[in-house]
């Protein structure tokens, strides 16, 4: 097992806790990881930023990332993240890379810890968690004088809990993945619903202390007086469980289909069909990749449907998938009951075109709102003499993998312009998650999106590296938009993103929520009822909702029929006459 040295520290400062802050309005969180140092580089920080922000949106935390961020930029942030907590609720604030301690003080490079608690404290807010992912050594002693190796111990106040991850002076683990161990199983144990905080460090201390051998101890100082949920479904009570059947031989004998546009496997055990007898009736809904905006869209409409679970027996699961045109794949073969969708592949799949050709049209897909506009966006490196859409042609271009949106808008623009692979220096297929490392690491001039605005992705890379964003204009995109009811025009506007101060011309599709006929009308009413019973705290859960209205919703967008359940809340509120 790779190890280094490293200490994660995760302290739970709770200024005056006298009750439960389960479902507290407000949850805010700010996240640095720093893996590029020129001393001692680190392989996961970042890695474990970007997964900690995904899974923090899912839980309902309106969450600012900075990857590799210079000094300058992490003072900023901090200085926006106390203003934020002075509105109260929740604040979160975690940390991945070096760590050290000078004369009995602790500090995050290039940063000290204690600015982060200073601005917590100020803000006076009901509940503040810090998670520190730190090194323990000190890969920086000759620029330190006095300096000692280790995080120095902290005791809880009272209302708090401080955990470490591994003892002082032990090893912590960093892991053959993605992750390192720690924060693995931290990733993993923060989704359990009804956990309480405590119960989450206390799994996540069994399973470290299992993949280490036992040489790896997250142990924990407490003073904690309320309870806290990351995910604040409640579980069953075993004497309520449903034992476990075997599958029938008809649902044995069922094979996991190809999807032929991704070239993956929708698989059972990922999504397996859903049994409406148990306990909570369950909906499963798709969305993309962690790093994107749909992953936390459907973790914002699972917060709001699972909170009145026990009024409506139903509950929402989100999955992170390959995008589009996945989620309408396995909608289509039944392991999804929704799933993100953009309205162009939406009208594709509906109507048995492009794409889906060869599948003939599906006329069981439904639609059930629009969220966000996602305008197609190509970010390309400052130093790269992209200007225009139509210096790509020559370049190195992510045109993004196989079944994203993102891939399949390229692909529609590509053709539009009469390109291919070839017509690129370099044509490469990375995922979302992958290519904004790529492009600052000058291994490609240029990276598509199709997203909603403003993007934590984009902002990540436009700060990282000096980048462009190119217009996407000219009689062919003129063209594209004339002849397609799913695309519209679109600006993405100036000041935005760090560089770019002008407004930019492009195009672009809807992000939509889409479902099919086959899913109960009473099921979708749920869900429908709880996104715009709550709208006011659903357009706070991501900064692309922010200027959703809900007339728009309910009617721009959207390429197939309205499934019954939305259309009966919608007249019953007098969304749709």
């Amino acid at each position: 097992m790779n190890k280094y040295p490293c200490l994660i520290l995760v302290l739970l400062f709770f200024l005056m806790i006298t009750a439960s802050f389960a479902n507290a309005a407000n949850r805010t969180a700010l996240i640095f990881g720093n893996s590029r140092y020129e001393i001692a580089p680190l392989k996961n920080p970042v890695n474990d930023a970007t997964d900690m922000a995904a899974a923090l949106r899912a839980s309902g935390f309106s969450v600012t990332i900075k990857l590799d961020a210079t000094l300058r930029e992490m003072e900023d942030a901090i200085y926006d993240f106390g203003k934020k907590l002075r509105r109260g609720g929740v604040g979160l604030f975690y940390f991945a890379g070096h760590g050290v301690r000078v004369k009995g003080s602790n500090y995050l490079i290039p940063i000290g810890a204690r600015l982060i608690l200073a601005k917590m404290e100020d803000a006076q807010n009901e509940l503040n968690i810090v998670i520190l992912d730190a090194c323990r050594n000190n890969p920086f002693a000759r620029s330190f004088r006095s300096a000692q190796n280790g995080l120095a111990r902290m005791d809880a106040p009272t209302g708090s809990l401080i955990a470490y991850a591994t003892a002082p002076g032990q090893m912590a683990a960093d892991g053959e993945g993605r992750n390192g161990v720690y924060t693995k199983y931290l990733l993993r144990y923060i989704k359990e619903p009804g956990h309480t905080i405590e119960q989450v460090f206390k799994s996540v201390r069994i399973a470290v202390l299992k993949e280490t051998g036992r040489k790896q101890t997250p142990w924990e100082s407490s003073s904690l007086t309320g309870n806290f949920y990351f995910n604040t479904l409640k579980t069953q009570k075993p004497s309520a469980q449903v034992p476990q059947t075997k599958p029938t031989s008809k649902q044995a004998s069922i094979q996991p289909p190809v999807n032929p546009i991704a070239k993956e496997k929708v698989r059972p055990s990922d999504y397996t069909q859903i049994s409406y007898d148990k306990k909570y009736r369950e909906l499963r809904m798709g969305t993309g990749g962690v790093t994107g905006v749909y992953y936390p869209t459907g973790g914002a409409i699972g917060r709001l449907v699972n909170k009145g679970i026990r009024k409506h027996n139903l509950y929402f699961g989100v999955h992170s998938t390959g995008g589009s045109v996945y989620n309408l794949n396995a909608i289509a073969h039944g392991y999804l009951d929704m799933g993100m969708a953009q309205s162009d592949w939406h009208y594709h799949a509906y109507h048995g075109t492009s794409k889906f050709s060869n599948k003939g049209p599906n006329k069981d897909l439904r639609s059930v709102f629009s969220v966000h506009p996602e305008p197609f966006t190509v970010v390309a490196r400052a130093d790269s003499g992209i200007r225009h859409l139509r210096d790509l042609k020559g370049k190195r271009v992510n045109i993004g993998n196989p079944g994203s949106g993102q891939r399949g808008t390229m692909e529609v623009v590509m053709r539009a312009m009469g390109w291919n692979k070839n017509s690129f220096r370099l044509a490469s297929e990375l995922r979302y998650s992958e290519q904004a490392r790529a492009l600052c690491d000058n291994k490609v001039d240029a990276i598509v999106y199709t997203v909603g605005h403003p993007s934590g992705s984009i902002k990540d890379v436009t700060t990282k590296c000096s980048t462009v964003i190119v217009p996407v204009t000219g009689y062919e995109i003129d063209r594209l938009v004339r002849e397609n009811p799913y695309y519209r025009k679109a600006i993405i506007p100036g000041n935005m993103y760090r560089g770019n101060y002008n407004d930019v011309q492009t195009f672009g599709v809807g992000a939509t929520v889409v479902t099919s006929a086959r899913v109960p009308e009473d099921q979708v009413y749920i869900m429908a009822k709880s996104v715009f019973e709550n709208f006011d705290q659903f357009k706070r859960l991501h900064p692309a909702f922010m200027n959703l209205k809900r007339k728009e919703m309910v009617k721009d967008s959207l390429t197939a029929p309205l499934h019954s359940g939305a259309a009966r809340y919608y007249k019953e509120t007098g969304l749709l006459y």
